[in-house]
Formats: C-alpha cells, sequence, structure tokens
C-alpha cells in the first residue's frame, strides 16, 4: 500500500494492517475479483477503524476499499449489490 510516512495512525497502520504487503492496485479496485480479495484482507484486519479514519474516505472522494468498505468517489456501496461484478466501467457514478 501507499503510506502517507509520519504520524502515528500511519505507523500503526504500517505495522499491523493486513494490507501493507499487499499490491495497492486490489484496494483500489471497485468491482470484480480483487474487491473479494481485499475484503478478506479486511475481515480479518484488527486496524480496520484506524485505517478509514486514516485514510478519509468521503472527505478525499476516495474510489476503492479502505476499512473493509467499498467506496466510489467517497460513497459506501452495498457490497451485496451488483456492483463487485461488473466487468464493465458503471456509466452515471458520481456525476
Amino acid at each position: 500500500m501507499r503510506w502517507i510516512p509520519g504520524g502515528a495512525v500511519a505507523r500503526l497502520l504500517a505495522d499491523r494492517g493486513l494490507c501493507v504487503d499487499m499490491p495497492a492496485s486490489v484496494f483500489d479496485a471497485t468491482q470484480g475479483p480483487d474487491v473479494l480479495e481485499a475484503l478478506k484482507a479486511c475481515n480479518v484486519c484488527p486496524v480496520t477503524r484506524e485505517c478509514e479514519e486514516f485514510v478519509r474516505p468521503k472527505k478525499s472522494f476516495f474510489d476503492g476499499v479502505c476499512g473493509g468498505k467499498v467506496w466510489i468517489d467517497g460513497v459506501r456501496v452495498d457490497v451485496r449489490s451488483h456492483v463487485l461484478f461488473r466487468q464493465e466501467p458503471l456509466s452515471g457514478m458520481g456525476e
């Protein structure tokens, strides 16, 4: 993952986050198998709350997986929806 150096939360995530050794592209995904891989890691990660506080997905209009949730343009996506399995880009999202 791409961590911003410094700060207690950043150090905590780098030390205890299960995603630190995984490719960042897995957590940048908003659909497909990478999302499922990211969510599996988050499901057993001890620092999901701190992760969400660090990334601040709503304020940063984050796209991807953060804190065990899927976000598109800073809006939490229902993971049970078809979004995870669509192969083509979603039109109209965030417009």
